[in-house]
């Protein structure tokens, strides 16, 4: 789980269909939902989930499609999250870079997948017993990827 710099909640990396700048032909092109999903947690997560890693651990076809989101299946390996906050990003020129996608998330949470079933509130614990805000709608796709057989 994230929580992004604009939001009060946590929430799965996710992707939708976009339009993305190739960057080496000025062209811009649409992104599948797999392909932003992928590139999407490989910034969030500040590379230390790489895109080789997560496409030998996913597959295209097998998602929740939940409005305009899909959510890919993904089995990695776990990690210590407090691997991540070390990686640091280099400021840059910011009259050129206005929006950073790496600098975008501020906090990572793992939760018990089963916490999320069936929630009272959209509060609940970490795995380090910290309370966090989960996105409204996690509940509703975590019983999507449970009747898909995604938790065993």
């Amino acid at each position: 789980m994230l929580k992004d710099q604009s939001r009060a909640y946590f929430e799965l990396p996710a992707g939708k269909t976009e339009a993305g700048d190739k960057l080496n032909d000025d062209k811009f092109d649409v992104e599948s939902s797999y392909e932003t999903a992928l590139r999407e947690t490989v910034e969030e997560t500040r590379g230390c989930l790489g895109r080789r890693l997560l496409v030998n651990a996913s597959d295209s076809k097998d998602l929740i499609r939940y409005g305009d989101f899909d959510i890919f299946l993904s089995k990695t390996p776990m990690f210590d999250l407090e691997e991540i906050n070390p990686i640091r990003i280099p400021k840059g020129n910011n009259k050129q870079n206005h929006w950073d996608p790496m600098r975008e998330i501020i906090d990572y949470a793992w939760v018990d997948i089963a916490t999320l079933y069936e929630p009272k509130s959209n509060n609940m614990s970490d795995m380090k017993d910290k309370n966090i805000e989960v996105h409204y709608a996690l509940p509703s796709e975590s019983r999507i990827a449970q009747t898909k057989g995604w938790f065993k």
